[in-house]
């Protein structure tokens, strides 16, 4: 039987939720002959020396597991499993990709996917400066926020400032505001090239959609477009899996985010869908 771990992070788990599927996890593991630990990557101490890469946890030097499922994005800890010849679910390449926002519509540009015009610079940009490009309201976003944090909407030279008052780094990113899809989107679960299921999240008096943030979501059938290009984007980013963020927009779909980690109870719900199940019917597969 192959050995696995799943690794959160400690930082980001939920009490709402209350274990947080760990042992949904380890029984749909089992169904495909796979053993999983649940792990914490703040638990984990790595080394180096002249010809090793080391783990340690609590002191004791750990035995290495045949594969890894991300659930954090530790990249430090992902890369040092990788390079000991791990197989690591998703890549911490392909995490990083997906992690920071600005790299993520970088490689959808280059893969020709549409995503919203979006603006980065090493220093804060005047209202006006970025209207020209964007127009107005245009929304705010910090690189590495989730669950709709760090997401602001600018109508004025005053709301700007107060985003950048708000977030807790200079870089971050200007998008045009695509009002047609205000409120909604759709997340698409995407599982080794193929879609396997996607909600149409909803709030009510919010631009943003996170159902985190108190917004409704409900199961949805996918056009043929919506699916390509879910496919496509998870593909550009070399992602095992993702989860898809889409705006309908009047010229067609367009990619707002690409999840690397994303959650599953929502879908689950909505659905009769088992995305624990896919994932390790899916790792699995690639263990044969």
């Amino acid at each position: 039987m192959k050995k696995g771990w799943v690794i959160y992070s400690r930082d980001t788990l939920s009490s709402k939720f209350g274990d947080n599927a760990f042992d949904w996890m380890r029984d749909s593991a089992l169904k495909y002959g796979l053993e999983v630990e649940i792990l914490f990557e703040e638990d984990f101490t790595l080394m180096t020396d002249a010809d090793s890469l080391q783990f340690y946890m609590n002191g004791q030097a750990v035995q290495l597991p045949d594969f890894v499922m991300m659930r954090s994005y530790g990249i430090d800890l992902a890369k040092h499993l990788e390079l000991s010849g791990v197989r690591v679910f998703n890549t911490p390449a392909s995490m990083l990709c997906a992690q920071d926002k600005w790299a993520t519509h970088q490689c959808l540009a280059k893969h020709d996917i549409a995503s919203p015009k979006s603006i980065i610079a090493s220093g804060k940009l005047a209202f006006d400066t970025i209207a020209k490009h964007l127009g107005a309201p245009f929304v705010i976003k910090g690189l590495y926020g989730s669950k709709g944090e760090e997401v602001f909407l600018a109508d004025s030279s005053v709301q700007l400032e107060q985003a950048h008052e708000q977030l807790p780094s200079h870089r971050v990113m200007y998008q045009k505001f695509v009002a047609e899809s205000a409120g909604t989107d759709i997340r698409v679960h995407v599982i080794g090239g193929e879609v396997v299921a996607a909600v149409r999240r909803k709030s009510e008096g919010d631009f943003k959609s996170n159902y985190h943030q108190g917004g409704s979501a409900e199961y949805v059938a996918l056009t043929t477009e919506m699916a390509h290009v879910a496919i496509r984007s998870a593909k550009a980013l070399n992602l095992d899996f993702a989860g898809v963020d889409l705006l309908e927009t009047h010229e067609g779909v367009t990619v707002c985010e690409v999840n690397a980690i994303p959650g599953f109870r929502t879908v689950c719900i909505t659905s009769d869908t088992d995305i624990p199940s896919l994932l390790f019917k899916y790792i699995n597969e690639k263990m044969k």
